[in-house]
């Protein structure tokens, strides 16, 4: 799937509107009303004509008052749904098929205050990450086509390489928004620290 239909997939999904009309139990409640109303009337029960229409006008607002807000509340969760199985199963393998680019990082620093909570940063942090991948919050500069490129988020680390390599990041950039939260920019990335690394050796 290439990129022009993640983004046409992912349009498709909007709410879905409530609707009121389409249960058989409205038309036939409908129709039992009219026919108490139309009794009464013909039977010259004017006042109980009168009563009798204002209950039932008032008794059928709150049933489609409520009728309304409950179909609007599970068109919300399917919508919601329908969305996490997008970014699950067309967005991130879309992500995932970008080539991987390799950069020198010039420098790295933690970020104490970035907080903790990646949601808004990552919109694919609940479907992919448990409580058990270590992330760091950290400032990164990097080199990226000729150009310096500056990042903070919340980074997957390894150190793995050997004190006399330079850290590098791994990372898979998307360049066009896809939708629903999905934005153009740095995925799955990874920086590559030598084994002894401290956070100060790069400033």
């Amino acid at each position: 799937m290439n990129l022009y239909q993640v983004i046409e997939s992912g349009q498709k999904i909007v709410p879905a509107e409530p609707n009121l009309f389409s249960e058989p139990l409205f038309y036939v409640s409908f129709c039992i009303c009219c026919s108490i109303l139309i009794a009464l009337l013909i039977n010259g029960e004017v006042e109980l004509f009168v009563a009798a229409a204002f209950s039932m006008l008032f008794i059928g607002s709150c049933v489609l008052l409520l009728t309304y807000t409950n179909d609007g509340h599970k068109n919300l969760k399917q919508y919601d749904s329908d969305i996490e199985h997008w970014k699950k199963e067309i967005a991130m393998p879309y992500i995932h098929s970008l080539p991987v680019k390799k950069s020198e990082v010039i420098y790295i620093k933690i970020d104490p205050e970035l907080g903790t909570d990646v949601k808004n940063s990552d919109p694919f942090y609940n479907l992919t990450y448990s409580k058990e991948v270590r992330r760091t919050p950290v400032v990164v500069s990097f080199k990226e086509g000729g150009e310096v490129t500056t990042t903070t988020d919340w980074v997957t680390t390894s150190m793995e390489l050997s004190d006399g390599e330079k850290p590098f990041i791994e990372y898979q950039r998307l360049d066009s928004d896809l939708g629903h939260d999905v934005n153009a920019g740095i995925y799955n990335a990874k920086i590559h620290l030598p084994k002894s690394y401290t956070f100060t050796d790069i400033k």
